[in-house]
């Protein structure tokens, strides 16, 4: 034993190095699991604030804005709420620009890609095939793609919006979106949405393909359960 206090301390032994840590400079990388896992709540995320966000208006439970569903936007006096509640033009664009612009852009063009055009829309328009039934159930249930609109396909997902916005409401987008744009097609009834909204309550997003089985147009007297 060394009793010299000036004396530097032995070295440790070798048993003792062989029990002490190896040195690590940097950081360690994250596990592989946590990405995947980040991704999948930053989509839940995402998905959970587009349909309960209200537009990110600060007046969306505003009972003087009811009219125009969650997100109504502006105030309004009750003289021109009460002239857009008889035009459902008026009224659709109004909850088109709130709810659907962000997606489907305020000039009906959409997203490359992502989001189709709805000016021109063979689906809005009801041509090749298609029909203001298959219009409301999309709305109403949402529609997982691809879907294919002017020869291009797009892979956006379309939310539903049957918790959302009521018949009338959903049926003045619809009325809306067929004749903006240069689209000039007749108007779509509550009565209509009414029919598709029982024809297919429980139903989850549809496909093209399975949507394409359904009639064409509404039956707002008898609506047929669709299977699921």
């Amino acid at each position: 034993m060394n009793s010299d206090p000036s004396s530097p301390p032995p070295p440790p032994s070798e048993s003792v190095l062989r029990e002490r840590e190896e040195p690590r400079s940097g950081t360690a990388p994250a596990p592989f699991w946590l990405m995947p896992l980040a991704g999948a709540l930053f989509f839940w995320g995402a998905l959970y604030l587009f349909l309960f966000s209200g537009g990110f208006h600060g007046d969306v439970f505003d009972e003087e804005a009811g009219l125009y569903g969650p997100g109504s936007g502006d105030k309004q006096d009750v003289a021109t709420a009460a002239a857009e509640a008889g035009d459902p033009v008026a009224l659709g664009r109004r909850i088109y620009n709130i709810n659907c612009a962000i997606c489907h852009q305020p000039d009906g063009r959409g997203l490359p890609g992502q989001y189709p055009p709805l000016a021109g829309s063979e689906i809005v328009l009801g041509a090749e095939g298609y029909g203001e039934n298959h219009l409301a159930h999309i709305v109403l249930d949402g529609l997982v793609t691809p879907v294919t609109v002017h020869g291009t396909v797009f892979n956006g997902i379309m939310v539903p919006w049957k918790e959302v916005l009521d018949d009338a409401q959903l049926a003045a987008v619809l009325t809306y979106i067929r004749q903006a744009w240069g689209n000039a097609v007749p108007p779509v009834s509550p009565q209509a949405v009414a029919a598709a909204r029982a024809a297919s309550a429980g139903h989850g997003p549809w496909t093209i393909g399975a949507l394409r089985q359904l009639p064409a147009e509404a039956s707002a007297e008898s609506p047929s359960k669709v299977s699921k």
